[in-house]
């Protein structure tokens, strides 16, 4: 999911690349069409990893329908800076990205609890290896009721921030992330990052 919350890589179009995908993940991609197209589904019909891995074996495959047919009709993602899709189409547009942007298909260090599954990615871009601190850790949070995914919500731990900011401040020009001063970016992650904190804590 890195790559859609950070553009790491560029467009992939080779076709055999593609095929040799859809034919490594058959069976997963065949629990994905399964979990997606089942008209009533309860929460024991699927665990939470299932659905997940079954997430990255469509998208994998590239199989976005196969993808979206796994979200619930009012999911959302929210990335590092808290910005969340607006809509479904937002959100297909997400997913479209990440199919065709993204460099691997796994779950780090997946974490399951009830209805909720965590795992962490690791982000080599270009920026960060400018600056010095690649790979950066993301972690994700993903809940899934029915057997479909209702949101995901990314944020960069505290101590990849203090990272981040550390690296920038070094540096004798200020730099850009995507257009955006990084001072600014780190603002935002760790804001977005305090409320998610504050939010368990509160539970």
């Amino acid at each position: 999911m890195t790559t859609a919350m950070h553009r790491r890589g560029g467009r992939r179009v080779e076709s055999c690349r593609r095929n040799a995908r859809a034919g490594a993940t058959g069976p997963l991609v065949a629990l994905a069409l399964l979990l997606a197209t089942t008209a009533v589904a309860s929460a024991t019909d699927a665990e939470p990893l299932a659905v997940m891995r079954a997430l990255m074996a469509t998208e994998k495959a590239a199989n976005l329908d196969a993808a979206m047919a796994l979200f619930a009709e009012d999911a959302y993602i929210v990335n590092v800076t808290g910005r969340k899709t607006a809509d479904r189409q937002e959100l297909q547009r997400f997913i479209s990205s990440e199919i065709w942007l993204r460099d691997t298909f796994e779950l780090h260090q997946p974490r399951v609890e009830d209805h909720s599954v965590s795992w962490d990615e690791p982000a080599g871009d270009a920026f960060y290896r400018r600056i010095g601190v690649a790979p950066v850790r993301f972690v994700f949070e993903a809940v899934i009721q029915n057997a479909k995914i209702t949101s995901i919500v990314a944020h960069l731990p505290t101590r990849e921030i203090a990272r981040i900011k550390a690296a920038c401040d070094a540096q004798l020009d200020a730099p850009h992330l995507h257009g955006r001063p990084c001072a600014e970016f780190v603002e935002l992650v760790k804001i977005h990052t305090h409320h998610l904190t504050s939010a368990v804590e509160a539970h």
